[in-house]
């Protein structure tokens, strides 16, 4: 091969490998302990669905799979990323 070939096989291989959320079985997850205190934000789930996190405040950041607490909406700003604030709903 030569070193054309072998920079558009690499590349093929870069582009089409993109990053994949893999979530444990729900009944099997450890979910993580939640502060004493509790959530100033209330509880929001997490990524896989599974277990209950502290949501975001306000000015916090967000996305699709960060979400934000109680009252609270995320305001996109970047949307090549989906990355926002939480923001009053």
């Amino acid at each position: 091969m030569n070193t054309l070939t072998i920079l558009l096989l690499a590349a093929c291989v870069i582009a089409t490998s993109g990053y994949r959320l893999k979530c444990n079985d729900c009944a099997a997850a450890t979910c993580p302990s939640l502060p004493r205190k509790g959530c100033a934000h209330g509880l929001v789930s997490d990524i896989c669905d599974c277990c209950s996190v502290c949501g975001k405040g306000p000015g916090e950041k967000c996305d699709e799979f960060i979400k934000c607490g109680s009252g609270l909406t995320c305001k996109v700003e970047d949307y090549g990323r989906g990355l926002g604030f939480c923001v009053p709903a």
